[in-house]
């Protein structure tokens, strides 16, 4: 048993893009529905790493950037840790994007003019 294998098949959780069903990476075809995964978009981007391109102090700005990213045809995420609740803004509110948009994704909130 090949427990680095194993590890890597936790760290991460992918779907079939058909069923959204829960697939192993290495799936070439949905166990489930038998789609072809092999060329799934999904994931292939899951393969790019995701970038901050901008810390912001609260919810809104970041959703609003969010938004335009969105717009835009950017995949982009929110990643904000309170604690719960307990510690609000701790760290900020931070925007996320793959590394292989975050040239585009700059460039469409240069445009937007935020500080």
């Amino acid at each position: 048993m090949n427990y680095e294998d194993d590890e890597l098949d936790d760290a991460e959780v992918y779907y079939c893009s058909e069923c959204d069903e829960e697939v192993s990476q290495r799936d070439k075809v949905c166990p489930f529905c038998g789609a072809d995964l092999s060329d799934d978009e999904e994931l292939e981007d899951l393969q790019d790493e995701i970038v901050e391109i901008k810390t912001f102090t609260n919810d809104i700005d970041a959703e609003i950037a969010r938004d335009h990213l969105v717009t835009a045809g950017i995949k982009a995420f929110i990643s904000s840790d309170d604690a719960g609740g307990m510690v609000p803004m701790r760290a900020g509110v931070r925007l996320m994007v793959l590394e292989s948009e975050a040239d585009k994704a700059r460039e469409v909130l240069d445009a937007m003019d935020i500080e």
